[in-house]
């Protein structure tokens, strides 16, 4: 019997999300890690199970912050399974902390993504699922089975069947999310564009340029991977609508929303913003359940 490991940075889902994996994989068992926390900080993990099964098991830890403590939860968990019985472990990190670390940009610095993967295969972990990758390049660190699983399109179906194919276009922030909003767009037919980001290297401060492209009256989505600090969504915003697009909404597949970034993106004059389920709900968002579609493409793949 293949089991699914619930863990602690995954404790927010609902009932409801947890029935929608069951009537898809009516034969999965569902466990959810125990966790408490030592008076000294350290972190105690328990799975509240006899033995697992050598063949499948799904471990579902998306690496939220504070992301060191959800990674040695993890780290902690792949123990706990192989302890139990478990052979063939993998890991389903939605959302991969570190992820942006991805390079030495100044002398001395580590490769912190590099770490992390090679972390997760050491602890015993042979396949590994997250769900848009900043750069999908990192996963050829890990040295077991990658994937990088994609399903971008589902943020945006709200807005899908309101409106035309030529009423909504979509824009990537900078030329680097292009391929992410190139595959976003033509699930559904959509244009789809990008705004050119620079970044003074010295100030920190960025500008957009908007390349010429045309969005008078349209609805525009701005799609991205990770929305963070919300500056460079909130310039984005006000350059296309000073470019007279209609109305502008976000999608992204992360919305970490640090401090005051949701506020900076609703001044905008951001509608709406719209994110996959991979971090806990904060308030504002409209999530989309991409758990469950991922879940049941990690079973079909193993």
């Amino acid at each position: 019997m293949p089991s699914l490991i619930i863990g602690p940075s995954m404790s927010w889902l609902d009932d409801a999300l947890i029935n929608n994996i069951r009537q898809d994989a009516p034969e999965l068992q569902i466990i959810k890690a125990q966790y408490k926390e030592f008076p000294d900080g350290e972190s105690y993990i328990r799975l509240p199970v006899e033995a697992l099964d050598p063949d499948e098991t799904v471990i579902l830890q998306t690496l939220s912050p504070p992301q060191d403590r959800s990674f040695i939860q993890l780290l902690q968990i792949i123990d706990a399974a192989l302890n139990l019985g478990a052979d063939k472990i993998a890991v389903f990190t939605p959302y991969m902390a570190y992820a942006r670390q991805d390079k030495v940009f100044l002398k001395g610095e580590p490769i912190s993504i590099r770490l992390l993967l090679t972390s997760i295969y050491a602890a015993g972990a042979r396949f590994l699922f997250t769900i848009d990758i900043h750069n999908p390049d990192s996963l050829s660190l890990f040295p077991g089975k990658s994937y990088n699983l994609m399903p971008m399109h589902l943020a945006i179906k709200p807005l899908v069947g309101e409106r035309s194919n030529k009423d909504i276009m979509i824009i990537a922030p900078d030329k680097g999310a292009l391929q992410r909003a190139k595959m976003t767009a033509e699930a559904f037919g959509f244009e789809y564009d990008y705004l050119d980001k620079q970044r003074d290297r010295i100030t920190g401060e960025v500008i957009i340029d908007d390349r010429g492209i045309s969005v008078k009256n349209r609805t525009v989505v701005i799609i991205d991977d990770i929305i963070s600090t919300g500056g460079t969504i909130a310039l984005a915003t006000k350059k296309l609508y000073a470019k007279g697009a209609r109305d502008v909404y976000v999608a992204c597949s992360h919305a970490l929303l640090v401090g005051d970034s949701y506020v900076k993106i609703k001044s905008s004059g951001v509608k709406e913003i719209f994110s996959l389920n991979t971090l806990p709900p904060k308030p504002g968002v409209t999530y989309i359940d991409a758990i469950t579609w991922s879940v049941k493409r990690i079973l079909e793949s193993l």
